[in-house]
């Protein structure tokens, strides 16, 4: 597991709902980040990796790693996900929607080709 240097967060210990702790890696985008934008996409890797997204991923949009910890701690509604198995991923609408959550690779394979 990736981790970055632990830093301290403003959530209560108690509040933490992961199994990987607070300075594991996570992987989102540039854009989510600076803009502020809603996390709707999260993919927990077979490798334990965890990723976040507003949406579809564009062209432009660059890597950022930022620690589990500030992700859950600038949207703790991703909360809920601190079960989802490795190797699936879950969306939502919007933010305080229903995460749908699914085996990862479901919709490559139910988009055709």
């Amino acid at each position: 597991m990736r981790t970055v240097d632990e830093h301290p967060h403003s959530f209560p210990p108690q509040a933490w709902p992961f199994a990987d702790p607070p300075h594991c890696a996570g992987f989102t985008t540039a854009r989510l980040w600076s803009q502020k934008l809603p996390i709707l996409r999260a993919f927990h890797g077979a490798d334990g990796d965890w990723q976040f997204f507003h949406g579809d991923i564009a062209d432009d949009d660059e890597c950022l790693v930022v620690c589990l910890g500030c992700l859950f701690e600038r949207d703790s509604t991703i909360a809920v996900l601190g079960t989802l198995p490795r190797g699936w991923s879950a969306s939502r609408e919007s933010v305080g929607g229903v995460w749908h959550c699914e085996p990862d690779g479901e919709e490559e394979s139910a988009g055709g080709g």
